[in-house]
């Protein structure tokens, strides 16, 4: 898994490519971490380049969200691949996240 930033005032941009899975899902976790501690309340991850995530991989992005909420914040999904939209789909676990065709609106979304 390679995961880019961008700070995109008032979001940081997580661009997220290859497997979010059991091996890798703890270096997500401490990347949601270290941003809140330091101040991040808007998480955007870009997923377009996800080939595979696993219940380890939806956990993290679950803890996240639950981090982030503490402090009135948000994690926003954008430009989900077919198979993450059914998984949360069958899951029911799309409500709980908003989520977006692109960054650039989910950065407009933020109020």
């Amino acid at each position: 898994m390679l995961i880019t930033q961008e700070k995109r005032m008032p979001a940081l941009i997580l661009r997220i490519e290859g497997d979010i899975d059991l091996y890798n899902a703890p270096e997500l976790r401490s990347m949601f971490e270290q941003q809140a501690a330091s101040g991040v309340r808007f998480f955007v991850l870009n997923l377009s380049a996800v080939n595979y995530i696993d219940s380890s991989g939806i956990g993290v992005v679950i803890y996240g969200l639950n981090l982030v909420r503490k402090i009135e914040g948000r994690v926003m999904l954008v430009k989900l691949p077919d198979q993450i939209r059914r998984l949360l789909e069958m899951s029911k676990l799309m409500f709980f996240f908003t989520i977006f065709d692109t960054e650039e609106e989910a950065i407009a979304s933020i109020s």
